[in-house]
């Protein structure tokens, strides 16, 4: 039966994985017996750890990831390196048959020569028995005598000549022959270090990027659990809330923008279609603007009370029809805006956009008790 292959994760890695899926087990199991008493407060410590565990398992992605790249890089340089080497051994090699080829040519020549040469001292000594008086005698002028023995004498000095040079060339292709079995020597062991450092290399590259791989599983896990306590603490926020109609519309201008939740940034310094977007929007549409101090720091609704009070503006809990009411707890916060106020001032009704994380705009009723207002 043929099973898929996992990934090789580092000892900490794997017991971290398992610590991991224990945890969610656990809040998983707790989060479904005590569902209807979970307050969006109780889960920001875990999505708090959660979240800064992905930070630290991303760090070392990050790091590991970097050290692959850098192996990377070497081991594409040793590869060129060693492709350079067989080049270079193969040149020597091919230098060495041709030498091979040269010197058998030569030889060959040699012995032609030194053939011919003889050949000639052979026929000198033959004639060597006879007088020159009987070679004058013989010859049917002194002139074809003279032009003779010239003949012969320039012939072996030719022939000599030959031979010498035959013999040197000769040397020269041994002395060569020899220093190429040299070099090939030499460039064969350094093209074996090189394929050694090669796999090295390899090796390590691979368990870098195994690494790499496991840390990534690791965030993965981590990522689902934070979307899972984020949707829980987005399901405790709704819990405080009662009646929310998405069917009404706003004339909010990047209530279409995509891609939700990061499509751009608004006059404000807030991303498009959150709830901060929103409310910084329908302040103004009312007439009163807030500060941009979206581009000033961090400025989650939960943070906007601070934000107020810094810009003097009156930061209480009584509620008036165009205050922004903010919903100081979980991860983020949530913001909104009054548009009335019911049953003799406990209870508001506020206008919202990503009041359950997806971008939309809706209504809901809120306790005046939850919420701190900003006028």
């Amino acid at each position: 039966m043929a099973t898929k292959n996992k990934p090789n994760l580092p000892h900490t890695a794997r017991s971290r994985l398992v610590g991991y899926f224990i945890l969610a087990g656990a809040i998983l199991v707790g989060s479904i017996l005590v569902a209807r008493h979970v307050r969006a407060d109780d889960l920001q410590p875990l999505i708090d750890a959660v979240s800064k565990q992905i930070e630290a398992n991303q760090a070392i992605v990050n790091q590991k990831q970097a050290e692959g790249d850098t192996l990377q890089n070497k081991l594409t340089a040793v590869q060129a390196d060693l492709e350079a080497a067989k080049a270079n051994l193969e040149l020597t090699r091919l230098k060495i048959k041709q030498t091979k080829v040269r010197q058998l040519s030569t030889g060959r020549e040699l012995t032609a020569q030194t053939t011919l040469l003889g050949q000639n001292i052979a026929a000198v000594y033959r004639q060597g028995g006879i007088s020159p008086i009987e070679l004058i005698a013989g010859s049917d002028n002194l002139s074809q005598y003279v032009g003779q023995q010239e003949y012969y004498s320039t012939l072996r000095r030719k022939i000599d000549e030959n031979v010498a040079k035959i013999r040197t060339v000769k040397a020269e292709l041994d002395d060569l022959d020899t220093q190429l079995t040299i070099k090939a020597n030499e460039v064969r062991l350094q093209t074996e270090a090189i394929s050694v450092k090669e796999a090295e290399l390899a090796e390590l590259l691979g368990k870098t990027r195994g690494e790499e791989g496991a840390y990534r599983v690791l965030v993965d896990a981590d990522k689902t659990r934070l979307s899972t306590l984020r949707a829980q603490q987005a399901a405790a926020i709704a819990a405080q809330s009662a009646g929310r109609d998405y069917s009404l519309t706003s004339e909010y201008p990047w209530a279409a923008a995509e891609p939700f939740p990061s499509a751009g940034v608004d006059p404000w310094g807030f991303y498009y279609r959150q709830c901060t977007s929103y409310a910084a929007w329908r302040r103004a549409n009312l007439g009163k603007p807030i500060p941009s101090w979206g581009f000033l720091g961090p400025a989650d609704a939960k943070e906007w009370p601070k934000w107020g009070k810094q810009f003097n503006m009156r930061v209480d809990a009584e509620p008036e029809v165009g205050a922004l009411g903010v919903y100081a707890a979980g991860e983020y916060g949530h913001v909104m805006v009054v548009e009335a106020i019911t049953q003799k001032g406990q209870q508001v009704l506020v206008s919202e956009f990503n009041a359950s994380w997806d971008g939309r705009y809706s209504q809901s009723l809120w306790p005046v008790s939850a919420l701190t207002f900003i006028h």
